[in-house]
């Protein structure tokens, strides 16, 4: 695969002015005296280097033991410029390098101010000088392999992208980038490796996205927040894909359990350069619809040190060990719910008694189960017969569990694209309907 870098003088980034060769084969200038990830590391690196490269080994060394030896996994490992992701990104370079393992990096222009195509370009850059095929992907660049979407043309983000505002949107578009690079990856690869995709989230994050979930009434399924391992599903062409295939995708989160002041201290120590993105700040460009700051950036500046003056107390390895309680939990209830949602489905059969689409349950199997697993089935259904996970609501899922709980002959419900409503079948046993809307109604 063509790896696509050019390196340009950044007021970040030194420039560079040697030729390394990436294990993609591609060179790019770089000083003569260069040095690469595992160089810069060592054989015995400091405790403040230890306290990342450490983790992403163990992350990386686990999957490389459990691999076949023909097809090791591919890494990519996701890139902004910022400390943590600059941390990450240099530790699996090196960690990869020792393991034999492909890696990859991609830097992610968002277009969201100027001269972020400079930086993006300069951070790609870097990571090659550093060892690693750099990719880029931003609206700035020229061609197929420059967009966010093969398929889409070059397009500035908006904050009405996808009505998310412009956090949302731009993790939208950035997921997707990452998405179709793994994708080109996998399929070069022949469908025989695992692409283990890496992302920079600390600790920090991990307090940060619970705090922000506790105020919008989220619940335990939302409280578990960012897991350290889970599938990245892929689009591939169907003849890659057989029985015998690997998971095409894992998102991995290897700095979960490390602090954004130990990934500072790491690039500090080894002189790593990092950009200082304006959009993080409390007073940076972007804002939420009401004018004020961004909500993950209040959270971050103002609110974790209120908590942490008002208690006397560092609040993120508390909110990261709820995280962590709420992942077991929800886990629990999920194995319990899926179990009640498969004994209880039936077909969605008409007066005519032709199978349509949509299900229904059987109301006598759930409707004594707990009403936090009952809930959870009636979302399973919904799902199932249609509705966006995204778009169902606590209100949504109360107003159709009152249809077996506080049955009183109301009529169906309307949600997204959905109705539900109650009935009985031919064996005169109460069920509940999930049918899909017909288009325009």
């Amino acid at each position: 695969m063509l790896c696509r870098c050019s390196l340009r003088q950044s007021r970040i980034f030194p420039q560079s002015t040697s030729s390394p060769t990436p294990p993609c084969g591609v060179s790019v200038s770089a000083s003569k005296n260069r040095v690469t990830a595992s160089q810069l590391i060592g054989s015995t690196p400091a405790a403040a280097v230890r306290a990342i490269s450490l983790p992403v080994h163990h992350c990386l060394a686990s999957w490389a033991d459990h691999s076949k030896p023909a097809a090791p996994p591919i890494v990519l490992v996701a890139c902004s410029g910022g400390a943590d992701s600059m941390a990450l990104a240099v530790s699996a370079i090196d960690s990869a390098h020792r393991l034999g393992l492909p890696i990859h990096s991609v830097t992610v222009d968002h277009g969201l101010r100027p001269g972020s195509a400079d930086e993006a370009a300069t951070v790609a850059a870097y990571l090659q000088e550093m060892g690693a095929c750099a990719h880029r992907r931003g609206p700035h660049l020229e061609g197929p392999s420059g967009t966010f979407f093969d398929e889409k043309p070059i397009f500035h983000l908006s904050p009405d992208l996808e009505g998310h505002g412009p956090e949302g949107d731009a993790r939208t578009l950035r997921y997707g980038a990452i998405a179709r690079l793994a994708h080109e990856l996998y399929e070069d690869a022949g469908g025989r490796s695992t692409v283990l995709i890496l992302l920079g989230h600390t600790m920090d994050d991990q307090a940060e996205t619970v705090l922000l979930r506790l105020a919008r009434g989220s619940g335990v399924g939302s409280l578990q927040s960012m897991a350290h391992t889970r599938p990245f599903p892929l689009t591939v062409a169907p003849g890659l894909v057989s029985a015998d295939s690997p998971v095409e995708a894992m998102l991995l989160r290897p700095l979960l359990g490390v602090r954004r002041a130990h990934t500072l201290a790491f690039c500090q120590e080894l002189g790593c350069p990092t950009v200082d993105d304006p959009t993080n700040a409390i007073d940076g460009p972007w804002k939420s619809a009401d004018g004020s700051p961004l909500r993950r950036s209040a959270i971050r500046h103002r609110v974790l040190p209120a908590i942490g003056e008002a208690l006397a107390m560092d609040p993120v390895p508390a909110l990261a060990r709820t995280a962590e309680l709420a992942r077991d939990d929800n886990e629990a209830l999920e194995h319990y719910a899926s179990h009640s949602f498969a004994t209880a489905v039936r077909p969605l059969v008409s007066n005519e008694g032709n199978e349509g689409a949509g299900l229904a349950l059987d109301i006598e199997t759930i409707a004594s189960l707990p009403r936090a697993l009952r809930r959870r089935v009636l979302r399973h259904a919904c799902v199932g017969a249609g509705v966006k996970a995204g778009n169902l609501s606590a209100e949504h899922l109360m107003r159709v569990d009152e249809l077996m709980t506080a049955w009183k002959g109301q009529g169906p419900i309307h949600l997204p694209q959905l109705q539900v409503w109650r009935t009985k079948d031919s064996a005169n046993r109460p069920v509940l309907c999930f049918a899909p809307k017909a288009p325009g109604s």
